[in-house]
């Protein structure tokens, strides 16, 4: 009954352990979330009167803050993308400013072919913090604070 007892306490104690680690991370994501909201508010569509400034707003800071090229991966598939989930491509550029006014689209070299396809469908692969932040703001904004 004691060895009942003791392994009962060591699962309890591991939930436990795991419900404040879940905890910590959902508190850590809060935070994360409201610095990123600060951010965005403050530092790229600040001063903006629209929806075309507002693009026109975000065109400028991902132009700004991508380093161009660099390597991502499909993360979902749509109709407006001819990429699987999990393919892999190289980003080369903003598209045209005309072309943003509906959402930030980047040109990309898959294959032999270079296309546009929407940013948020993508994640970097490579180390550059800046590229993947400014990726991960545009989503951020997309699902949610817009």
């Amino acid at each position: 009954m004691a060895h009942e007892t003791e392994r009962l306490d060591s699962k309890n104690a591991k939930d436990d352990l795991y419900k404040r680690s879940s905890l910590s991370q959902i508190v850590m994501a809060g935070q994360l979330d409201t610095k990123r909201r600060k951010r965005i508010e403050d530092e790229i569509i600040v001063d903006t009167y629209g929806e075309d400034e507002e693009m026109s707003a975000w065109h400028c800071y991902l132009e700004d803050n991508l380093e161009f090229p660099f390597t991502a991966i499909c993360e979902k598939e749509s109709e407006l993308c001819l990429l699987k989930k999990g393919e892999k491509i190289t980003v080369i550029k903003m598209a045209g400013i005309d072309a943003c006014y509906h959402g930030m689209s980047v040109i990309v070299r898959w294959t032999d072919r270079q296309f546009a396809i929407p940013l948020e469908l993508l994640k970097s692969v490579e180390k550059n913090a800046e590229t993947t932040e400014a990726i991960e703001d545009w989503k951020f904004w997309l699902n949610g604070m817009k």
